[in-house]
């Protein structure tokens, strides 16, 4: 069933609700959250603003930078002050839910000229719930590039898997989500002649290993107190 949306009188931004069922069930090829935020209208990927953050995604709202977008997570901040963009990478399947807001965001959502994302990461509950995913892929599965005699040596690995439940039934809660990531690619140098010792492939290796977690414990009815850790 669904619910026709509201009309919001209290604020005038314009925003777009990613939910837990689009993450589960759209394609994401290198487990990164933020393609699902190129689903809203203005916005796509921006080149990668730190080097060392190679599959950490940032978008562009408008034609601003991928510096110029901020994201919250459980309402604090994750920007990087030092060169701007995303802090830190988050598994989407750690996220509950997150909004993307393109205009018209409020004051306390400073620091930003292009679009601000909310995430709220996921929590346990009094049910034990878990998954597991595995993805493969190499260059046998693959079509050969029109300007190949051959194809390239080309193997994607991805695992993970997620856990949630309570800790003290009704008090105290976890989930936690890991993901490893491996790939061996190549890339193509090409100096026309001017720097023949290095006119050939080179190898792209990537791996990454990496945890979203998060606890919560219900002190009352009026108050909680929740830590996370990636």
């Amino acid at each position: 069933s669904a619910a026709g949306n509201g009309v919001d009188t209290e604020t005038a931004d314009v925003r777009n609700f990613i939910d837990r069922q689009e993450l589960d069930t759209l394609p994401l090829k290198n487990r990164d959250f933020a393609d699902l935020a190129t689903l809203v209208p203005q916005i796509v990927h921006a080149p990668v603003v730190d080097p060392t953050k190679v599959r950490v995604g940032n978008i562009s709202v408008a034609g601003t930078t991928g510096r110029q977008s901020n994201v919250y997570v459980d309402g604090l901040e994750n920007y990087d002050v030092e060169v701007g963009g995303l802090n830190y990478d988050i598994s989407p399947d750690a996220i509950e839910q997150f909004n993307v807001v393109t205009s018209h965001f409020s004051a306390e959502q400073a620091r930003s000229m292009g679009a601000v994302i909310n995430i709220v990461q996921r929590s346990g509950t009094n049910q034990l719930h878990g998954g597991g995913f595995y993805y493969f892929r190499n260059q046998d599965l693959a079509a050969r590039d029109p300007f190949e005699t051959s194809k390239a040596p080309f193997r994607r690995q991805q695992e993970g898997f997620t856990v949630g439940g309570p800790l003290l039934k009704n008090k105290f809660f976890g989930f936690v989500a890991f993901e490893d990531h491996h790939e061996d690619d190549v890339g193509i140098v090409n100096t026309n002649g001017v720097y023949p010792q290095y006119d050939r492939s080179w190898p792209l290796p990537f791996r990454r290993d990496f945890v979203t977690a998060r606890a919560d414990y219900v002190i009352n009815d009026h108050n909680r107190f929740f830590y996370r850790f990636n």
